[in-house]
């Protein structure tokens, strides 16, 4: 039973009629102060913030969504640990009332928003975790005190709890002491604060049904009858379910509409800006955060990649080594260690991820079980060996064949044949398109990266296929010598007929 379960029944017992889950007993706690912009900043006002609310949603959701997990190492390399009971911990319950999901998302959004996550652990005689419970962050602080760390925690305002420090793993964000991590509320207070002052301000902007967006000019001062019967005629139309009827005015009276003043226009640029600001704050892309504005959907697979490497890695190294220090015992931690499996956030389109995977398979670096456990899916029986291209041997018996029985004997009208030509051919238009769109060289591409791509795709054949290679691309070559980018492109729609040519 972890500390807030036991906590639970005493604030019940104290008082029964409030739950430990009441936001009155949270409310007492009202951490935070004005910004620069007037407005308060506090967890709360924080994250009723759209940018703010969806970039720390982001983060928490993603690393939780990857699966974590224990690794032995051995003379191989490494295996995988599912024996271990503190792999349920972050795989399966690591407590009654939370899934391994939550309890990841919980931790993760503490360390984005208040800088620091700590999990009270209760483990058993042999000193192994066995449940893990989340501590509130911006209640609970780290001391060090005569050689010795523990952990304080308010349970309720003027009742403190001090935890050993065995009881606690922590896991600190970015802060120069190496032990407590920034508080993002803090560090980013102003870029907030301002932000809640402009959604504070559009509020109030639309708030106002009549808001002064033309001017009523009259011949003459109107008598107090007159303007009331005036008021109330156009106070009747300035609702926004008639911002398309019309307005009519008796009695000389005029009306000149007005554009949008120059500072409303920079309140909406500054509603834009605040958006870069938190991103910047949270190392996020504006596109995570639905700011498209300069955002170009061409590069979407590199950008996807770079979030990754820049973003979010640094909170997977976070994680592993607090779980290397805090959840493993000391003998164990040269042969086990931990890691977030971020694979799947890196898999490209459905034709790369194919290149990819057809690449490993071919030189023998990637067994088909290891292709389907990325692509989710059933080991197969007999896929746990390598092979290799040529004959599709197992990579142990490669060696051992000569050279002749190495290669299959092709002959002409082998379907082998006809789909290895196929390949070649919807590569290279694949290829070519890609040079032309950006305006590169046909001849660069025919003397460089298509030897190599031919070469290995043809390899089936057998036999020494580099002469081959070099008088297709001089054929080539010379097809498509002096044609403008779009002959280039209208050429190419009928360039895997030369498959069948070539096969022949």
């Amino acid at each position: 039973m972890g500390l807030l379960d036991r906590i639970e029944k005493r604030v019940s017992l104290e008082d029964p009629s409030v739950s430990f889950n009441d936001p009155r007993i949270w409310d007492q706690w009202d951490f935070g102060g004005p910004s620069s912009s007037g407005a308060k900043v506090n967890a709360r006002s924080a994250h009723k913030v759209g940018a703010f609310y969806a970039g720390v949603r982001f983060i928490s959701e993603t690393v939780a969504s990857l699966p974590i997990r224990l690794y032995r190492r051995t003379a191989e390399g490494r295996e995988l640990v599912t024996d271990d009971p503190r792999v349920s911990v972050w795989r399966d319950l690591p407590n009654p009332q939370m899934s391994a999901y939550t309890l990841r998302e919980v931790l993760q959004g503490h360390m984005v928003a208040w800088g620091n996550a700590y999990i009270e652990v209760v483990r058993d005689g042999e000193g192994r975790i066995r449940e893990a419970w989340p501590l509130l962050p911006d209640r609970t602080v780290r001391e060090f005190k005569d050689g010795r760390v523990s952990y304080v925690t308010e349970i309720s305002p003027g009742h403190k709890v001090r935890l050993p420090d065995d009881a606690v793993v922590h896991i600190p964000g970015f802060g120069y002491d190496g032990r407590n991590g920034y508080s993002l509320l803090t560090m980013a207070s102003e870029a907030l604060g301002l932000s809640i002052a402009a959604e504070t301000h559009a509020g109030k902007f639309f708030a106002n049904g009549l808001r002064p967006s033309g001017i009523l000019t009259a011949p003459a001062v109107l008598n107090p009858q007159t303007r009331k019967k005036l008021k109330e005629s156009v106070e009747e139309q300035a609702g926004l379910s008639n911002t398309q009827r019309m307005l009519l005015l008796e009695g000389g009276i005029t009306f000149q509409q007005m554009g949008m003043p120059p500072g409303d226009a920079q309140f909406l640029e500054q509603r834009q800006f605040s958006v870069r600001e938190i991103a910047r704050f949270l190392n996020l892309p504006p596109h995570v955060l639905r700011d498209l504005d300069n955002a170009t959907f061409s590069n979407i697979e590199q950008q996807s990649l770079e979030l990754v490497i820049y973003s979010l890695t640094p909170w997977f190294r976070r994680w592993e080594d607090a779980l290397k220090k805090d959840m493993l015992l000391e003998h164990e931690r040269s042969t086990l260690f931990w890691k977030i499996d971020a694979r799947g956030l890196l898999r490209g389109d459905s034709e790369a991820r194919m290149n990819y995977f057809q690449g490993r398979f071919n030189t023998g670096s990637m067994t088909p079980n290891e292709i389907r456990l990325i692509e989710d899916e059933n080991p197969l029986p007999g896929g746990d060996k390598l092979f290799v291209h040529s004959a599709v041997v197992p990579i142990d018996q490669a060696g051992q064949m000569s050279a002749t029985n190495q290669v299959r004997d092709v002959q002409p009208g082998d379907p082998l044949v006809l789909d290895v030509w196929q390949r070649l051919c919807r590569g290279e238009v694949r290829e070519l398109n890609r040079l032309v769109s950006r305006g590169g060289s046909v001849d660069d591409y025919y003397a460089g990266p298509f030897i190599a791509f031919a070469e290995r795709t043809l390899a089936p054949l057998g036999g020494d296929v580099s002469a081959l290679v070099g008088k297709y691309a001089y054929d080539a070559r010379q097809q498509l010598q002096d044609l403008t980018p779009e002959q280039v492109s209208l050429v190419l729609e009928s360039w895997t007929d030369r498959a069948e040519v070539w096969s022949a």
